[in-house]
C-alpha cells in the first residue's frame, strides 16, 4: 500500500546499501508517465512514497543505485543541455548525493550514449563497470547487451557482449563481482 498500488504499475526497484531507502519506477501521476519515486523505510515500516527530487518532469525509469550508495543512475528521455524537446529514445542519466539530497541530474559520459539510440537499463560492478542495454546501437540488432569499463575518470567505448537474448525489451543486470 505504500510501495505498490493497485491503480499504477511499479518496477526497478533498487535499494540504498544500508537498505533503508529505496527508489523505483511507477506510472501514479496524473499524466501516467514513468518517474522515478522513493520511499524510506522508518519505524519498522515502508514510508509513503514520493516523488524523488530529481524526478518528475520527463519520462524516467530503472533507478540503480550503486554500491557506495552516492549515485543514482536512470534512463530518462529528458533533453540535452537547454533544449525543451524531450529525446525520441532514452538515455543513461545519473544524480550525486550531496548534503542537500541529491544533485541535479547529468548525463553519464558520452561514449555511452547515443544520440540515435536507447540506452537503458543498467548495473555496476564494485570497479564500477557499467552494463547496460542499447537498441539500435548497430543497424539490425534489437535489445543487447554492452559493458563499460571506468578507467582514469571515463567509461571506455562499450563493448557489445556477446548473450544471444534477441528480444525488444531486455533489463541486463551483472552482479557486482561479474560472476553473473
Amino acid at each position: 500500500g505504500n510501495i505498490s498500488m493497485d491503480s499504477s504499475a511499479e518496477f526497478g526497484i533498487s535499494f540504498t546499501p544500508d537498505l533503508k531507502q529505496l527508489f523505483f519506477t511507477s506510472n501514479r501521476s496524473k499524466t501516467k508517465n514513468f518517474h522515478i519515486y522513493t520511499s524510506k523505510y522508518e519505524n519498522g515500516k515502508w514510508q509513503n512514497a514520493n516523488l524523488a527530487s530529481f524526478s518528475g518532469r520527463y519520462f524516467d525509469a530503472d533507478a540503480f543505485v550503486t554500491l557506495d550508495g552516492e549515485n543514482v543512475f536512470f534512463f530518462s528521455m529528458r533533453p540535452l543541455n537547454n533544449d525543451s524537446i524531450p529525446l525520441k529514445a532514452p538515455n543513461i542519466w545519473y544524480v550525486e548525493h550531496n548534503n542537500k539530497g541529491w544533485s541535479q541530474a547529468k548525463m553519464i559520459d558520452s561514449t555511452i550514449n547515443r544520440v540515435n539510440s536507447g540506452e537503458g537499463y543498467m548495473s555496476f560492478t564494485k570497479d564500477n563497470t557499467i552494463y547496460f542495454s542499447s537498441v539500435g546501437r548497430e543497424e539490425g540488432r534489437k535489445h543487447d547487451i554492452y559493458k563499460s569499463v571506468f578507467l582514469d575518470g571515463n567509461y571506455s567505448e562499450p563493448e557489445f557482449v556477446n548473450v544471444d537474448i534477441e528480444t525488444n525489451f531486455s533489463n541486463p543486470y551483472a552482479s557486482s563481482d561479474e560472476t553473473f
